[in-house]
């Protein structure tokens, strides 16, 4: 079964297709990952630049073309902070549907979750009943308590590595600045519910960001390949706390050269560790998590699952019971 998949979120936009198999693994056959960052402008002024919105178009009529190359069975596109806050996202979504017939998905930050929640407890023990989770992108963050493999509590919050770069660089990055509004807005949120997101001492974080600090900071996965099943690197909060403020004082170009950050996420690497760190430290955790996995594994299983059942359904309806 061949299934693709497209995240479309605020730093960068992500095409996935893969092979599923017998053992219901799979493996890559196309992928991509463009840097365009369409939170950039929303983030600023609250619509989506048009030249941005025809470099995605032009990705995406190239996406549905691998599409037919390959005989993809079913494919999903979802696309989230940036799109679910532009003004003009309606004239996106018209765009790319007009140039290529594929329809984008805008899903609200508790479906975002829900996918990442669904790609992570692939990777959890199945003993451990309840547990933690986080997915940093660069518009938002979702946090939220899973119960087995179901999302038991979520919040959505406005502290995307994008979002808190745009709001606190003029034209130098604001640390302190950036570092009091993340923990003033975490504790509004988390306010209420600070007791059941405080009996947990470690958190499972996705996002592309905090897998760059996992790669810092555990050379071991830095060129492993991703298939399913994938690994889980653990970040301690004082090795998280030295490679952000090593990265700090450093200016951009630096991170790249000397520390291998790429480039397009030299810039954001910061106020996602800063994030990070401001969870940690109200939250008084020990470890942070880091999956190998994505919103786009989600996507993939969630497809996959559907699929299947479809398939099982079909197979019922064609068998003829002898009464």
């Amino acid at each position: 079964m061949r299934i693709g998949c497209v995240d479309i979120g605020s730093n960068a936009v992500r095409t996935q297709i893969v092979e599923f198999g017998d053992n219901h693994h799979f493996k890559t056959l196309y992928q991509k990952r463009y840097p365009i960052r369409l939170g950039k402008s929303v983030f600023t002024n609250g619509k989506l630049k048009k030249k941005l919105i025809a470099a995605v178009a032009q990705k995406l009529l190239n996406f549905s073309n691998k599409l037919e190359k390959y005989s993809v069975d079913t494919h999903r596109l979802v696309a989230t902070s940036a799109c679910r806050e532009a003004s003009n996202v309606q004239e996106f979504l018209d765009i790319v549907y007009d140039s290529s017939g594929l329809l984008i998905d805008v899903i609200d930050g508790a479906e975002e979750a829900r996918l990442v929640q669904s790609a992570i407890s692939k990777l959890i023990n199945p003993k451990i009943k309840n547990w933690l989770f986080m997915d940093l992108g660069g518009g938002s963050l979702e946090i939220g308590i899973a119960n087995r493999n179901r999302l038991e509590k979520v919040h959505t919050l406005p502290l995307g590595a994008v979002r808190i770069k745009r709001k606190f660089t003029n034209p130098i990055f604001d640390f302190s600045g950036a570092k009091s509004h993340s923990k003033r807005v975490l504790m509004e949120a988390l306010n209420r519910d600070l007791k059941s997101y405080s009996d947990f001492k470690r958190i499972y974080a996705t996002g592309g960001n905090v897998q760059s600090y996992s790669r810092l900071i555990d050379n071991s996965i830095k060129n492993k390949k991703r298939e399913f099943v994938k690994d889980v690197s653990s970040i301690s909060a004082a090795s998280l706390k030295s490679w952000t403020n090593k990265l700090a004082s450093a200016d951009s170009i630096l991170r790249s050269v000397k520390y291998g950050v790429h480039h397009s996420r030299s810039d954001v690497i910061v106020p996602a560790g800063l994030v990070c760190l401001e969870i940690i430290g109200l939250l008084n955790l020990e470890f942070i998590e880091v999956p190998q996995v994505s919103l786009r594994d989600g996507l993939l299983i969630d497809l996959y699952n559907s699929k299947l059942e479809n398939s099982e359904i079909k197979i019922l309806k064609g068998v003829k019971i002898n009464g």
